[in-house]
């Protein structure tokens, strides 16, 4: 049997962006459905909208438990997020209330670049 340091529950979102966070260690992603981020291909109409441009501290505000976000929000900024991706080729375009898109405005490039990030 094949042993990992880390098992990742679930293939969306989160679960990759984790893959990410644990790059160099020996992990697994344990996804029940067919593929990953299935939900991930529907955000944004289909286009993904990535994030929000918004300085960190004005987009706490839209939230409601703020403080339960402050840390996540701070740790990986926007701006890094973005970068993650541009350092990959995938450049976004930015549209009213600051939201954030891939510049081919689709969903499933924003996922190749994450399972391609992951393969390296």
């Amino acid at each position: 049997m094949k042993e990992y340091e880390i098992a990742i529950v679930g293939g969306g979102p989160s679960g990759l962006m984790a893959a990410v966070a644990a790059l160099g260690k020996n992990i697994v992603i344990l996804e029940k459905n067919d593929s990953l981020a299935s939900k991930l291909l529907l955000t944004g109409g289909g286009r993904c909208n990535l994030t929000n441009n918004k300085p960190i501290k004005k987009l706490l505000n839209s939230f409601h438990d703020k403080n339960f976000l402050k840390h996540s929000f701070y740790t990986l900024t926007n701006e890094k997020l973005i970068s993650i991706f541009e350092n990959q080729g995938l450049y976004f375009i930015e549209e009213d209330d600051n939201r954030i898109f891939p510049e081919t405005e689709k969903a499933v490039d924003v996922l190749d670049t994450l399972t391609d990030y992951l393969e390296y």
